[in-house]
């Protein structure tokens, strides 16, 4: 494969998506923020993200707006991706491919939410697990595949050891996570925000990065 051109025409469109890989974490931020402070006593360090928007949350309808407004706009930066390294090799392409679709799961998290603590499994909550089950390898997939893909662009050695790095992180941090579930440790909530904080901040360089790699000349 001939190597990509480094920076390439970039049509009106294409700022806006890449733009809402940036956007999109600062609000999920916000979000997360916001809706700890919505729920008194709620901890960050160890309640699980989820829980802000559980069945009986408080000011549900209101966070899940935003979480949707979130997802909506990774499908958009997800698209904005893909448009960027169409020319760079399959395991980019899939890494766009991926992007897209972790943003649609995303939008089922409102209708199928966390079950109250201590409730019946119900078949909501039941879906919730599965779609979290589902979400958090493909998130692990996108930046596996985009670190192999950094390693064929020129100037891309430091962003493909910096994706292994990422991958490292959420996964070490998510199995920690899924453990300290079972096991009933007291810091899950921070085990969490460390693994989707290392994944949000990679799609933030990610975006950066492309619109660099994409301006006009």
């Amino acid at each position: 494969m001939a190597a990509p051109t480094l920076y390439a025409p970039r049509p009106k469109w294409l700022w806006f998506a890449l733009l809402q890989g940036i956007l999109s974490p600062l609000l999920f931020v916000v979000i997360v923020v916001a809706g700890g402070l919505m729920h008194p006593g709620y901890s960050h360090l160890s309640q699980a993200i989820s829980e802000l928007t559980m069945a009986d949350a408080v000011n549900k309808p209101l966070l899940d707006l935003g979480l949707t407004a979130t997802e909506l706009m990774t499908i958009a930066f997800g698209l904005g991706f893909l448009w960027a390294v169409r020319a760079w090799g399959v395991s980019f392409k899939i890494a766009g491919v991926l992007i897209v679709i972790i943003g649609l799961i995303g939008l089922l998290f409102s209708p199928f939410p966390m079950d109250p603590i201590g409730g019946p499994l119900t078949r909501p909550g039941a879906i919730h697990l599965i779609l979290i089950a589902i979400s958090s390898p493909l998130s692990m997939a996108i930046i596996v595949f985009a670190a192999f893909g950094w390693r064929n662009i020129p100037g891309g050695r430091g962003w493909s050891i910096y994706s292994f790095i990422t991958f490292a992180v959420v996964f070490l941090t998510g199995l920690l996570s899924a453990i300290g579930i079972a096991q009933g440790w007291p810091v899950i909530g921070l085990l969490q925000r460390l693994s989707a904080g290392a994944f949000l901040l990679w799609k933030v360089a990610m975006a950066l990065e492309l619109m660099k790699r994409t301006r006009n000349k």
